[in-house]
């Protein structure tokens, strides 16, 4: 009784639930299970079929497998024997997952399994269209498996087969039906290395899906398929500018009807990169590349091809701009995942190995180098044999470059990234900073402000030294966040002065995920600023600097007179004593009797050698106008540094919201919060005279302003915004004018500054859109 009672109840939930519109219910898991305990095997086996391909539509494989299966099942309990499509369809579809899932053997049983079963067909019932659609659907199916498993001859024999059949049943569907035919089989062919048929191919798939999205029976998002299979097949013949406009293309079209971290979005992301670097452009791909892996990432996990072919794309930007020990790490890793997912003579191995071998060459393990390179001309020749003459002779060249230079060991390339070019130019300001980087959480919109502003040609950053421990893993942060920005050329440095007794006054960081370690981030502190001192011209480099002086105190204790005759300007993020008669300018202490010490230095030193000081007071961007709104509009650019930073912020305003309420409730003079603002000055200064109400938690929305102290150090490095902008105290010095910044932005420290904020968030956004081809605009 209660078994028949729980039959019933689900029959009546299931039709209760049938009448709903289809998009509700169908392709709803828990729809079908309904069916099926109600017993319903016909209507169970429907549903589940179509649940399994919206999961394959969200890309997870894993639980269309499962849905498929429970499919299948479902045809065992039917009453009377299943018609051949119904047998094979749940077969052909979970070996199509298992295909996407890698897992090559057992999708090649399922399939091979269907194809017998379609041979084993009398000739009478062969004659039937659902033969015919059902034939199609295995061939399709096992060619695209084989394509999978690089065995192309075998995947284009049964595409030979499949695609006259499918030309000859166009009747039967619509355009784009027959336009994903037409480009699977031009895939297989570009992937053979037979690019020109495919591309007549691809074109001619463009063609319709062009011609259905205009009678709005195609999405953009099909259309976008055709300009990057399009793109590719115009990549493997050489014509890199067309294939980048199909790629750009397809990434607009996807970021516009996408979320931005679907997999399709990281595609073209990858591909774009691709491009860029075949076409000399490494330097712009590296941002491409890195968004593109860090969503394949989430996407599809550490182990998985795809994450792979990112990792080798941005390897092969980092290797073309001269980082080729980044990019050494990025193809091992890329390499470890592909000998784990491909068989060992498998076709995809081939241009990572090839890659591998240069940058081993590069790097100067050449031993190694020629053996990766006869291992890809071994795989190349089981997979395509000697057909494909130009594409062997390019490799067996390349092996003969080895031979040569492996008796010239002197090519191994340097560790040290070299310093940008300094040259004497009236509208252009050469500066290195030197700060405690990833102490506030807006920190990456100075190097965005400076990206933009050296592509507008009015600085030329030398180079980013990170002080303050722990300043490995700010400089490791540094070089992530200026890779992603466009300024991957731009070396950086980590300072080595006195760490030891630094540790103690170790400050906040705010770590992120582009913060790998580079092997690049190889100098100290004082190296990188000696060799940009010594390869600039005389009164050429403005330095900033904040914090600890240390690096600049040591190269002045070794080399005052580099440092005199290159230093144009000094910029010191730091409050000085009010300055007294015929007495040097003194910086403020700090509390650190060691940071205080070489501040002094600097200071004494400049004031003596004529070298001009500009001083901005420590909490200059107190109350300085850049509300919540500004960077939540960054945000939108999906930019990682734009989207970090507003994760950071925000998480940060509200935990500093709760500590100003602890300290208001244990009382002003707790020593434990001696260092947190109290809630009326968090309010004054944070939300802009706003006072949030009663149990309030999240701040957020409410704030008025950030700390942008290093931002506003890089605007004042610039004259135009120096004089524009702040309110300065000029002292006379030994003959030489030093500025002096007492007050913060709230204090009228600074003029027009809802002006220079406005700028300030067009720079940012400028640089973030451009390293992403300005896809969100």
């Amino acid at each position: 009784i209660i078994s028949n009672e729980r039959i019933e109840i689900h029959g009546r939930i299931a039709d209760a639930l049938n009448p709903l519109t289809v998009d509700h219910v169908e392709g709803d898991a828990q729809f079908a299970r309904h069916y099926s305990m109600a017993e319903r095997w016909k209507e169970a086996y429907s549903q589940y079929m179509e649940a399994g391909k919206k999961a394959e539509r969200n890309l997870d494989f894993l639980g269309a497998l499962s849905l498929y299966k429970q499919a299948e099942s479902c045809l065992k309990q039917m009453e009377g024997q299943p018609s051949l499509e119904q047998m094979l369809s749940p077969r052909i579809a979970i070996g199509l997952c298992l295909r996407e899932l890698i897992r090559y053997d057992d999708a090649e049983i399922e399939l091979e399994y269907c194809l017998n079963a379609t041979n084993n067909v009398s000739e009478e019932n062969k004659a039937s269209i659902e033969f015919t659609e059902t034939y199609l659907k295995v061939i399709t199916a096992l060619a695209t498996l084989k394509q999978a498993q690089s065995k192309y001859l075998e995947a284009i024999e049964l595409y030979d087969r499949a695609l006259p059949i499918a030309r000859e049943n166009q009747g039967l569907h619509s355009q784009v039906w027959l336009a994903n035919h037409v480009a699977a089989y031009a895939e297989i062919l570009r992937k053979s290395g037979n690019v020109f048929k495919a591309k007549k191919l691809h074109s001619e798939a463009l063609e319709y899906r062009t011609a259905a999205v205009e009678v709005g029976a195609c999405t953009i998002l099909e259309l976008a398929s055709s300009y990057t299979q399009l793109g590719c097949t115009l990549f493997g013949l050489g014509d890199f500018s067309k294939a980048f406009n199909f790629h750009k293309k397809a990434l607009v079209a996807r970021v516009e009807h996408l979320d931005f971290h679907h997999s399709l979005v990281s595609e073209s992301l990858n591909y774009c990169a691709d491009v860029l670097q075949s076409m000399g452009n490494g330097k712009d791909g590296i941002a491409l590349g890195m968004h593109a892996a860090n969503i394949r990432k989430t996407a599809f996990g550490t182990f998985h091809p795809a994450y792979a072919h990112a990792l080798s794309v941005l390897g092969s930007c980092y290797h073309s701009i001269g980082r080729s020990y980044d990019a050494l790490e990025l193809l091992e890793e890329c390499l470890d995942i592909c000998e784990v997912a491909f068989s060992m003579s498998h076709a995809n191995l081939i241009p990572n190995l090839m890659l591998y071998g240069s940058i081993l060459r590069v790097t100067g393990n050449l031993h190694k180098s020629r053996s990766v390179y006869k291992r890809a001309l071994t795989i190349h020749k089981k997979n395509f044999g000697d057909g494909n003459e130009k594409q062997r002779k390019g490799m067996e060249d390349q092996l003969l470059d080895e031979m040569i230079l492996i008796t010239n060991p002197k090519m191994k390339a340097p560790l040290d990234m070299p310093i940008p070019s300094i040259q004497l130019e009236s509208e252009k300001e050469h500066l290195l900073i030197c700060v405690d980087f990833g102490s506030r959480p807006s920190d990456e919109y100075m190097l965005s402000v400076a990206s933009s502003l050296q592509q507008m040609g009015i600085l030329q950053l030398v180079g980013v030294i990170c002080v303050c421990p722990p300043q490995v893993e700010r400089a490791d942060m540094a070089r992530g966040a200026m890779d992603s920005l466009l300024l991957p050329d731009v070396p950086v440095a980590f300072s080595g002065v006195s760490t030891d007794q630094m540790n103690n006054n170790s400050g906040l960081m705010f770590k992120s995920d582009y913060g790998r370690p580079s092997p690049h981030v190889n100098n100290s502190g004082v190296e990188l600023l000696t060799r940009a001192l010594k390869s600039a011209p005389d009164k050429s480099l403005v330095l900033m600097c904040s914090t600890c002086l240390g690096d600049a105190a040591e190269v002045i204790d070794n080399n005052p007179s580099l440092f005199s005759r290159a230093v144009k300007e000094v910029i010191i993020l730091g409050s000085v004593k009010p300055l007294k008669r015929s007495k040097y300018l003194e910086p403020e202490e700090c509390g650190v009797a060691l940071w205080d010490s070489y501040a002094k230095k600097v200071y004494r030193h400049c004031q003596k050698m004529k070298i001009p000081t500009v001083s901005l007071c420590r909490d200059i961007s107190r109350g300085f106008p850049f509300p919540c709104n500004y960077v939540d509009d960054l945000a939108t650019s999906n930019h990682m540094v734009g989207i970090k930073v507003q994760q950071n912020e925000e998480m940060y305003i509200n935990s500093q919201w709760e500590l100003a309420k602890l300290k208001q409730e244990n009382g002003l003079f707790d020593n434990q919060y001696r260092k947190v603002v109290d809630s009326k000055s968090f309010c004054k200064y944070s939300l802009g005279n706003q006072t949030p109400i009663n149990g309030q938690g999240n701040v957020w929305p409410l704030v008025k302003s950030i700390d942008l102290e290093l931002t506003l150090g890089l605007m004042c490095s610039l004259p135009q915004y120096r004089e524009a902008h702040f309110k300065w105290e000029a002292h006379l010095v030994n003959g030489t004018y030093h500025r002096v910044c007492r007050y913060n932005s709230s204090s009228s420290g600074m003029i027009k500054t809802d002006s220079l904020a406005n700028e300030i968030h067009m720079l940012i956004g400028f640089t973030l859109r451009t390293a992403l081809l300005n896809t969100s605009c």
